[in-house]
């Protein structure tokens, strides 16, 4: 499993979880860092479901030691999120995907969002990366 780990786990983690999957890459999750049991955004729904994807039940969780633990591989969106990961303490590898937050953005903002992660997920795919 992959586990896709972004701030509030309402945007970006959920989407490129959604997408790893859709993809048929394998299964995947989501956690934030600050994730405190929020929906997905509403422009995170929207951009997805023109993709055929459902992120309407989402609910944001916290990254947690156990989540890590289950996951075989780790990948976040930035190099901050892989700082504090290392930070706390995580041996792991983990994979940066470099993908800018959209939260408060408009759907456009998200559309582009999205596109990045299908575009970035399908090349590390291909790269053993994730």
């Amino acid at each position: 499993m992959v586990l896709f780990v972004c701030t509030g786990n309402t945007c970006r983690s959920p989407m490129a979880a959604a997408i790893y999957k859709a993809e048929g890459f394998g299964e995947s999750d989501s956690a934030g860092f600050m994730a405190c049991g929020e929906k997905a955004t509403e422009n995170a729904i929207l951009c997805m479901k023109e993709k055929g994807i459902d992120l309407s039940s989402h609910i944001s969780k916290p990254l947690t030691r156990e989540l890590l633990e289950g996951a075989q591989k780790v990948c976040v969106m930035t190099s901050q999120h892989k700082n504090a990961l290392e930070k706390a303490g995580y041996k792991g590898e983990i994979a940066v995907l470099d993908c800018p937050d959209p939260f408060g953005g408009d759907l456009e903002c998200y559309r582009k969002t999205r596109d990045y992660l299908y575009d970035v997920i399908r090349r590390k795919s291909k790269e053993g990366v994730l």
